[in-house]
């Protein structure tokens, strides 16, 4: 049901080292790699969480932004 034929979604299948590789190859990049994260941003104390997501109506965003405080970690993703 994602996918339509009148779909913008092109899924691209390809072996990277890191995520910076593909900063201008793409609007959006969604990294699904999980623990193999630590090796694409190159930080090995990346450790697995449970989280929360919570989806918003706000069209006004068109940046993924993140955030790490004393807090915790979060971040926004425009759909």
């Amino acid at each position: 049901r994602f996918l339509s034929e009148d779909s913008r979604v092109k899924f691209i299948k390809k072996k990277i080292h890191s995520l910076i590789e593909l900063k201008d190859k793409a609007d959006v990049v969604i990294n699904c790699t999980g623990l193999a994260s630590r090796d694409l941003v190159g930080d090995q104390t990346l450790r697995p969480a449970r989280g929360q997501v919570l989806r918003v109506h706000a069209p006004w965003i068109k940046s993924m932004y993140a955030f790490d405080t004393e807090d915790g970690f979060g971040y926004v993703i425009p759909q």
